[in-house]
């Protein structure tokens, strides 16, 4: 990991290689955030998608149920899996909750042939048993479901988590609010309280999390220490904790550049879109 003084290298002043300030770290946040949305990272997603109407009840299907089995797996090859599995005229069925009535047995074929459901048996079960809830709660809409708690991330989290036989495996905390970050970061629906989102403390975010100074390499290594750390940084700021999850993903994939370097990358991705 790179030694924190080399990485912000435009505030040599401050002896950031012992104890960054808060304020430097939201200075070299900003900047990542910066560098992420100007394309110095390359694109600012990999979660591939269908080209269909972003207000349809597939698109918010699409960007609801892999949220539930992407664990033990890369994210990128579970997004790949998942269009082409909607792509599929003979699998695409899935990503209609109402479909529960074909039977598990026809989901778990579906879901395995593109290797959506990476562990058959027990993907196939997260899948099929959130698409019933849905289905017999909510008419098969994540819209209709978040707009019977006005759409606030604190009532929406408190009836998942408080129902986890009806939401297995998303209701835990880390695929709860990578779903909610998801779902909202594709316009599937306008979530009021999104601080409430906790940033999703993947490797990568830890990694992130520790260069800037932010926590330590052993406070690091726990994800509840990591997302209450950027929660209490980001009181009183422009960002939601799930605004820097993408950013600092990406910024850890491309080996944690200095802000000299990310400023660098910022002027050549300007560049090419002008």
């Amino acid at each position: 990991m790179k030694q924190q003084h080399d990485l912000f290298e435009t505030s040599p002043s401050t002896d950031l290689a012992h104890s960054p300030s808060r304020d430097s770290i939201l200075q070299m946040a900003s900047l990542i955030h910066r560098a992420f949305y100007t394309g110095a990272f390359g694109g600012t997603v990999h979660e591939v998608f269908p080209n269909i109407e972003k207000t349809s009840l597939a698109w918010r299907t699409y960007f609801t149920l892999p949220c539930a089995v992407n664990y033990q797996r890369q994210s990128e090859s579970l997004w790949r899996a998942a269009l082409r599995t909607y792509s599929d005229p003979e699998t695409n069925f899935v990503f209609n909750c109402n479909n529960v009535t074909e039977g598990e047995k026809a989901y778990r074929a579906a879901l395995t042939k593109y290797s959506l459901a990476a562990q058959p048996d027990k993907q196939t079960r997260i899948w099929f048993t959130i698409s019933s809830t849905l289905a017999e709660r909510f008419g098969g809409d994540p819209d209709v479901f978040a707009a019977h708690f006005d759409y606030d991330v604190v009532r929406i989290k408190d009836y998942v988590i408080n129902n986890k036989s009806a939401f297995p495996y998303i209701s835990g905390p880390k695929l709860l609010n990578y779903w909610l970050y998801i779902y909202s970061f594709f316009d599937c629906g306008k979530l009021v309280n999104r601080r409430e989102i906790s940033i999703i403390p993947d490797i990568h975010v830890k990694r992130a999390s520790a260069a800037l100074g932010l926590v330590d390499a052993k406070q690091s290594e726990d994800a509840q220490t990591v997302a209450e750390a950027w929660d209490k940084l980001l009181i009183g700021t422009c960002f939601a904790p799930s605004d820097l999850h993408a950013p600092l993903w990406r910024w850890s994939r491309a080996g944690l550049p200095s802000s000299r370097q990310l400023e660098e990358r910022i002027t050549l991705a300007s560049s090419k879109v002008a």
